[in-house]
Order: C-alpha cells, then structure tokens, then sequence
C-alpha cells in the first residue's frame, strides 16, 4: 500500500538535506545567509513590503563569495522543490484514478479514447484514423540551454527515491536509508559545476538530448501504446483495433543551422552517428535482455516449426556463435535466434558484415518470433516483454528519431544567386521579381542539366556550406542513415520561390532528379511572422499549381507539411494578433490542401513560455481549428 507522503513531506526532506549540505560544505555562516534571504523573500510575497526593502539591501551589499553562495543555494533549492511538486502531480493523478478508476482522466489517452467513442465512432473507424495517424514530438535545444548529463542524472536520482518512497509501505529503517542515498546526492549536486567550464558545442547538445531517450522515452513509449490499446480493447471489446507505430520522435538538434553557425554539415553527419551508435546499443541490450526470457523450450511446448528458415539463415550468418548455442541452449530456439539477432544488431552498429539493413528488419525477426509463439499457443508471453520490444524497434530504430534540417531562405537565396550568376543563368538574380524568380526556378528544375560544379571552392563560404549541406545528406541517406532524415524546413518563408529554391538545391545535388522527380525530402515552408501568415494559402497555391512542386511532393511521400511558429509571430504582431493569425491561417491552409485532395500535416514551433505557444498540450491539440489535426500534428519540445 501507498505511504501516505505529501508534498510538504518531500519539500521538508530534500529541503533539509540541501541544509544540511550547505552547512557542511559551505559553512554555518553561508547556510544563515540562505535562510536570512529565503525569509526575507517568503516575508515580502505574504506582504510585508519592508522585508522587500531589506531583501534588495542585502543582496545589493553581498560580496561575491556570498553571492555565489546564494546562486548555487537557491539554484539546488528549486531544482529540489520542482523536483517535489513533480511527485506530488503523479501522487495527485494517481489518487484520483484509485478514487474513480471507471471516470477516465482528463487529458489521458483513455479520455481521448472515451470522446471518439461518445461521438459515435466505432471501431472501424478509429482503426481508419489510427491507420492514417501520424503524431510526431520533435526534441528542440539550444547550447546555452543544456544542462550537463551528471546533472540530469543525479536528479533523476532523486526523483527516483522520493517515487520509491511513495510507491511502498515504508519501514522503520527505509526513510533513514533513503535519506543517506538522498544527503549523498544532493551533496554530490552542491559539489559539481552546474554549467561547464567550456561552451558546450552542438555535439554536446545532441549528447545531453539522447540522454532523454534512454533515461525517459525508450521506457515509457512502449507503456504509452499498452495504455492504447487497452483503452481501446475496453472501449471496443468485441472488435479487436490494431494499433499501429503512429507516434514517433524527431529533432533540431544536430540539423538545426537557423542562426547557429556551428551546425556545419560534417556536425550533421556526426550527430546521425552518435543517433544510430545509441541507438542500436538500447536495441541490442533489449534483444539480449529477450533472449534470456524467452527460454520455451521445445520439450515442453513443442516444435518451433515457424523459427526454421530464420534460424537456418542465421546461423550461416554466425556459423561460431550458432553452434556454441547449440550445446548452450539446445532445446531453446527462440534463445538461440534472439542471441544470434543481437550479433547482428552488433555487426550493424559496428558496420561490419551481415549488418541489417534497416530497423524494418528487425521488426519482421521479431514479428516471425512472435508468430511463432502463437501458433504454439503462448499468448501470454506474446503479449509480454516481446510486445514491448517490437514497439521501440519500430518507433526508434536505429537512430532513435529523425533529425528535420532548417536553414535560413536568405542563405539559400545567396548560394543560388552565386551559381547562377557563375554559370551565367542570371547575372543577379536577388533583383528579380517574385514572378521571375519563380518562372526562372522552375525551369531550372526541370532542365536535366546541372548548374553547381563537382568543386564549389569558387563560391563564398556561406554558398559552399549551403551546397555542402545538400550533398552530405544525399551521402548519408544512401549510406548508413537511411530514413533518418525526412524533412527541410525553411525558415522566414516569405514566397513560393523560396520552398523551389530548396528544391533546385535539391535536384542539383542529387536529392531530386529533373522536374522533381525522386525527391528525397519533404520541403517545409515556415510560416512565423504575420505578413507570411496572412499570406500563407496564396504562397501554397502558387507552389502547388507548378508541376515541379507537385511531382516532388508526390514523390517525396505526397504529404504537404506545414511548420507554423509562435514564437516569431508573438513578437511581430503580439499575443492575441498573433493566436488569431496562427487560427486563421491554419484554417486556410487546411481547407486549400482538402480541396486539392493533399494529406498534410502541421507542424506547431511551440513549448516553453505562453509567449512561444507553451501551456498544457493536449488543451493547444483540442483548440486547434477543426479540420486541421485529423490524427496528423507535429510538435517542438522546446529546451
């Protein structure tokens, strides 16, 4: 049973640690001036304005060390306090289940499951929607925003005990213990650089961001899709919905070079790296924790008849490893194939010989096990760890989530003005009109011949970086990144010309073949300040009346995306200006895309603040205008 804790319980203990912590490390004096300031501050909130004066006092005659003091003290404090008021909103939402289990949660997936059903759709439908769905969280950060991974971790640690304190009927010793591995922590937080000595390069951004995917989502994804369907199944019993791998992960970090200089292509390309190295390791520790579980041996449940052609190719794969695990596991099939499927994970990671070529295959290994299962009648174990691996090998794959590129149209304009004027196209092609420039991009995609040379060096940085960009993502989707880069978004997107002057980059560098076809990426316009807003469905039209644009769309997957920001648009024509903008242009767009027969999907540049479009989200998803999600949304984490 649960131990009763509360808030207060939490915020008194990690409160009183970092006390202790401060007295011991820092001195009696330090840890008086802590409390003389956090006094003072609480004194002033309740009202005594006379305590605000005497607060401003005595930080503005603090010395340096002391100040110090009270950054470092108040930064751990709140860090510990968000901390506490974290556990006590899962403490809170786990009450109110255990109150009224049958009443749905709002905001939960069984909430969501409930109101389709109550508008009356019924399991054809929903499996119709869910088959179509596309929901995709994109993980944004800036350097100056990172926090550093043995900071991240000794938090979670925290948060980890006081859980555990939560979780179970506590014992006389067990508060004492957890206070001894909580003291040692939060000592060790007191004790550590909260920021580095050193800027933090890109590379450090997308280390700090991946930590997320193995601390956090590579667990809870596949709980999230369990919580799914069985919403699904007590809502539909007798009409059984299969869910599909809808909801996956995306990224700036490592492709986003919007402003950020220090995304150079050869930073691109070692991000894809350090994603596809992460991620086949998660996979193949799965796959390996899988192969010691499912030990069904033949003696006691039969043949596994439905392994033999798997197994067979396999075990020429690794003909050594094959027949150790013949005298290891000799009656457990399903050991010996998971274990020999693990090497191949290895020998993909390590780009050595008989590699699977995509996470697709791995699926289908594990799907052909499950099958297996079934037809030996353990559904039971089907449904069990198996089930959750199946789910990250095809939500991850191998490189945990694909990165979206976002480069400046500005930057694109400058590269294309070089080339053309260099190949004597156009001698100046920044004074073109809108028309011509449009007219000009056009005819350029579709003439087979190229424009850029094999070697760029006569072209200003800024061009050979563009160009650059281009041909290393061309490189690395033939190589070992496949599918690991879906989309270019173009920031500042003020015309039609400047989602074809993309695509011209594109069809010179061998992303897209004349007139667009073969496209390797979508292009997303980036809709963000209130003049483009305004005039977001005439600068879609435009681009999708031109036979270029539509056979590179068609090509490229044949589904229009669509970034908005809120950012931007807050800060050039404010908060209420800028909502009914984002409405109204959405609206629009929406009903130009239905009309021409265009799945398409928004995507939101929203998180954090309400000045960049942050606030509960499943609230933003229900206020969008209607017509415009249709079981198709992307999403910034923002930070």
């Amino acid at each position: 049973m649960p131990s009763g804790r509360s808030l207060s319980d939490d915020v008194y203990l990690l409160a009183g640690l970092l006390g202790e912590v401060i007295r011991t490390q820092a001195g009696q004096d330090a840890f008086e001036l802590e409390e003389d300031v956090r006094a003072l501050g609480k004194a002033f909130r309740a009202g005594r304005h006379a305590a605000g004066d005497e607060l401003a006092g005595r930080i503005a005659g603090a010395s340096v060390a002391e100040a110090r003091v009270l950054i470092r003290a108040f930064t751990s404090y709140f860090q510990l306090i968000n901390l506490s008021e974290d556990n006590e909103r899962v403490r809170r939402i786990r009450r109110r289940e255990a109150a009224d289990p049958d009443q749905p949660r709002r905001g939960s997936i069984r909430e969501a499951v409930r109101l389709l059903a109550d508008q009356g759709m019924g399991a054809t439908d929903v499996q119709a929607l869910l088959d179509r769905a596309q929901v995709r969280l994109v993980l944004t950060a800036h350097p100056t925003e990172a926090r550093r991974r043995t900071t991240i971790d000794k938090l979670a640690r925290v948060f980890a005990v006081i859980r555990d304190l939560d979780e179970r009927r506590l014992l006389p010793d067990d508060i004492g213990r957890a206070r001894t591995v909580l003291a040692a922590t939060v000592a060790e937080l007191w004790s550590s650089d909260e920021v580095r000595s050193v800027s933090p390069t890109v590379l450090d951004e997308v280390r700090a961001g991946l930590v997320y995917f193995g601390s956090t989502l590579f667990a809870v994804v596949p709980r999230i899709y369990r919580d799914l369907e069985e919403a699904l199944a007590a809502t539909f019993p007798d009409e059984p919905v299969i869910v599909p791998p809808f909801l996956t992960f995306g990224s700036w970090m490592g492709g986003d070079r919007d402003g950020n200089p220090n995304v150079t292509p050869a930073v691109t390309e070692e991000t894809l790296t350090l994603m596809r190295d992460g991620a086949t390791r998660f996979l193949e520790q799965r796959v390996t924790e899988l192969a010691g579980r499912l030990s069904v041996s033949v003696a006691a449940a039969g043949p596994a008849t439905g392994l033999d052609d798997l197994l067979a190719a396999n075990r020429d794969r690794f003909p050594a490893l094959a027949a150790e695990l013949a005298q290891a596991n000799a009656n457990e099939p399903y050991r010996q194939l998971l274990t020999l499927m693990r090497q191949r994970i290895r020998s993909t990671r390590e780009n050595a010989q008989h590699a699977y070529a995509g996470a697709a295959e791995v699926v289908a290994d594990l799907r052909q096990i499950e099958r297996s299962l079934l037809a030996q009648r353990e559904p039971l174990i089907v449904a069990g760890d198996l089930h959750d691996v199946i789910r990250q090998a095809e939500v991850f794959g191998f490189h945990f989530a694909r990165i979206d590129l976002r480069d400046h149209s500005g930057r694109h304009e400058t590269a294309l003005a070089e080339i053309l004027a260099r190949t004597g196209v156009e001698a100046d092609y920044a004074a073109l009109d809108e028309d011509a420039r449009f007219a000009l991009l056009a005819r350029e995609i579709a003439n087979p011949r190229p424009l850029i040379p094999a070697e760029p060096s006569g072209l200003s940085p800024v061009a050979q970086e563009v160009v650059e960009t281009f041909r290393t993502v061309r490189r690395v989707l033939a190589g070992d990144h496949k599918g690991a880069i879906e989309t270019y978004i173009v920031s500042s997107n003020e015309a039609p010309s400047d989602v074809l002057e993309v695509l011209l980059m594109m069809k010179e560098t061998g992303l897209a073949g004349p007139g667009g076809e073969r496209a390797q990426l979508r292009i997303a316009p980036l809709f963000e300040q209130g003049e483009t807003l305004r005039t977001a469905t005439a600068t879609m039209g435009r681009l999708l009346d031109e036979p270029v644009y539509r056979t590179a769309l068609a090509a490229s997957g044949g589904a229009q995306e669509i970034m908005i920001g809120y950012s931007d648009s807050n800060k050039d024509v404010g908060y209420l200006a800028s909502s009914w903008g984002l409405y109204a242009a959405q609206a629009g767009l929406a009903d130009q895309l239905a009309a021409a027969g265009i799945p398409f999907t928004f995507f939101h540049g929203r998180g954090g603040s309400i000045g960049r479009g942050g606030g509960p989200t499943n609230v933003a998803i229900l206020a969008q205008p209607a017509g415009t999600v249709a079981g198709r949304i992307k999403l910034t984490e923002q930070g």
